[in-house]
């Protein structure tokens, strides 16, 4: 359905409405700003008042400010209308002589997967904006207003949101502005009528069987008749809520960066000494900012999740770990939390290399991956190399053949002065090795005994000796430790 409104109002009049509406425009854009040296504006342009307000507010601004503006068109494919939205849509900016783009988009098939039909729809055109603006650059100008400002803050709180949430959205997020957020849906209908702006009306709007549409067709009209200045004091308690919580998310910032030992896109670990050292409102924080840069962000994270993520972490368990949403997990081993990806199951273990002894010649160098090794006769006046990386055995205690891999069931490592066993995976907790990487770890063995733990220690059985009289000697090529 389209509305087109034509102005009765004397023209001094209508000029200063416009002229009004337009500072308001500018003064928040420079309020924020939103725009800052960008020269490019994307409108998303749905063809409701709203969307058709901002392209025509963009085209004022457009004649005093160095920018340039398209429009951006989203088809979802859910309505009949949706046909002749897009039409009225490219026409209008044919008119303004503005480029206009129009997408397609499936979201019933998108929302099969588990989503609300909102839901996928919201997803479906942010995907779209994102590419925009990956290969274009520039801004997308978003037309929410107060009112739909009001809407957010009211169901964040109904859902239970923490203050993120309660702060509602923020005139600017990246590359997304929205400029009307201190503007009424009655402004824009008002501005629409005063310069004769036609746009569509999704009917879709006053069906209350989706939660934002009862919300705001039902429950807000009652809760105004309690306070009629509903909206303005909901919007600026959510302003002091957002200026509060980005307070708090600084401080958390700060917090991660003192805890962080390592940060990837796949594996963030953190020292837990400092994160135990935390309050827990900081605490909470830094763990769901770790959840939010790896893939898979804060979607289906709860508040459960996060409160069972703390219990780890502060609790004195060590080789425990709990799985969270979209297949990630958290684990704590000692004085490591490590947030990764769940596929512990498939971890990846070195390949096995044979090594034959009888087949090796004195003084010639052999490769083994990222091992060299050689047989040479042992000089008592020569020094023992001192590099972490490079190992000398006695070659005529080794019986059989050697190996390179990573623990078995049933490996061992003998000690002195008695040379008493002792077994890997007690070995690995006593030197509280991260149970993450005890799988990872490269050792030289014979059969199931290890003669070199690379990185830690070696075999005293195999250690040379005044009796010695022929060593092998094994480099290892990757000097940092495991």
């Amino acid at each position: 359905m389209t509305f087109f409104y034509h102005s009765n109002d004397n023209i001094k009049g209508y000029l200063k409405k416009v002229s009004d509406e337009m500072e308001k425009f500018i003064e928040f854009i420079e309020a924020y700003d939103l725009i800052g040296t960008a020269r490019k504006i994307h409108i998303a342009l749905s063809g409701g008042a709203d969307s058709m307000a901002l392209l025509d507010l963009f085209i004022t601004y457009q004649k005093t400010h160095p920018i340039e503006i398209d429009a951006v068109h989203v088809h979802h494919g859910l309505r009949t209308a949706s046909d002749i939205e897009a039409v009225h849509v490219k026409a209008h900016c044919e008119r303004l002589d503005i480029p206009c783009r129009t997408f397609y988009v499936d979201v019933l098939a998108s929302a099969a997967c588990g989503k609300s039909v909102e839901e996928a729809a919201r997803d479906l055109r942010y995907e779209i904006f994102d590419q925009i603006i990956k290969e274009e650059g520039g801004l997308v100008a978003l037309a929410h207003h107060q009112d739909d400002q009001v809407e957010t803050v009211l169901m964040h709180l109904f859902r239970g949101s923490a203050l993120k949430g309660l702060g509602g959205m923020q005139p600017k997020r990246g590359a997304y502005i929205r400029p009307l957020l201190n503007v009424t849906q009655e402004e824009i209908m008002t501005y629409c009528q005063q310069r004769s702006i036609s746009f569509d009306v999704d009917e879709s709007n006053y069906d209350t069987k989706y939660s934002r549409n009862k919300l705001r067709l039902q429950i807000i009209p009652i809760l105004k008749e309690v306070q009629p200045r509903l909206s303005e004091h909901i919007c600026a308690t959510a302003s002091l809520i957002s200026e509060d919580d980005r307070y708090l998310e600084e401080l958390a910032t700060k917090a991660y960066d003192r805890a962080v030992i390592y940060h990837s896109t796949d594996k963030i670990q953190w020292q837990r000494t400092v994160l135990c050292e935390l309050n827990p409102v900081l605490l909470r924080r830094v763990l769901r900012q770790g959840l939010a840069f790896l893939e898979g962000g804060l979607r289906n994270v709860s508040k459960y999740h996060t409160e069972e993520m703390m219990a780890l972490v502060v609790s004195e368990k060590t080789g425990k770990a709990i799985d969270l949403p979209m297949n990630r997990r958290l684990g704590c081993d000692y004085d490591i939390v490590t947030l990764d990806r769940n596929d512990h199951e498939e971890t990846l273990k070195k390949q096995t290399l044979e090594i034959d002894l009888m087949s090796m010649r004195l003084y010639e160098t052999y490769q083994y991956g990222a091992f060299c090794m050689k047989i040479i006769p042992y000089e008592k006046q020569k020094e023992f190399s001192k590099k972490s990386c490079t190992k000398w055995f006695d070659y005529d205690k080794i019986r059989g053949n050697l190996r390179i891999r990573t623990r078995e069931n049933g490996d061992f490592i003998r000690f002195s002065p008695d040379l008493h066993k002792k077994k890997i995976k007690d070995y690995f907790i006593d030197q509280k090795v991260n149970r993450s990487i005890r799988d990872q770890v490269p050792m030289l063995v014979s059969g199931h005994e290890v003669i070199w733990i690379v990185g830690y220690r070696i075999n005293e059985a195999y250690k040379v000796t005044d009796a010695t009289k022929t060593i092998i000697e094994v480099v290892y090529s990757k000097e940092e430790r495991l």
